[in-house]
């Protein structure tokens, strides 16, 4: 009672693509993953701007460098003359 869906005769298929429609295929494709990125890079951006990074805890961080104004004592040494 079940045919086939295509006569077996005509397979492999060995016509070709169109270069229009494969150049759109290959866009739709890229843009889809550019579209991916572009949205992730969002997500992550707009939780770490919120909450910070998940699982970092903000109190466990260095709180603070002190930079001194001075220089360390041997670069502060003038060289001997030659």
């Amino acid at each position: 009672m079940t045919e086939p869906l295509k006569d077996p005769r005509d397979l492999p298929m060995t016509g070709t693509m169109r270069v229009k429609r494969a150049w759109l295929a290959s866009a739709g494709a890229s843009m889809s993953l550019v579209a991916a990125a572009v949205s992730a890079l969002f997500v992550v951006s707009a939780v770490i701007a919120v909450q910070g990074w998940p699982g970092v805890d903000p109190e466990d961080d260095v709180p603070s460098v002190v930079l001194s104004g001075g220089l360390p004592a041997a670069q502060a040494a003038t060289p001997a003359a030659a």
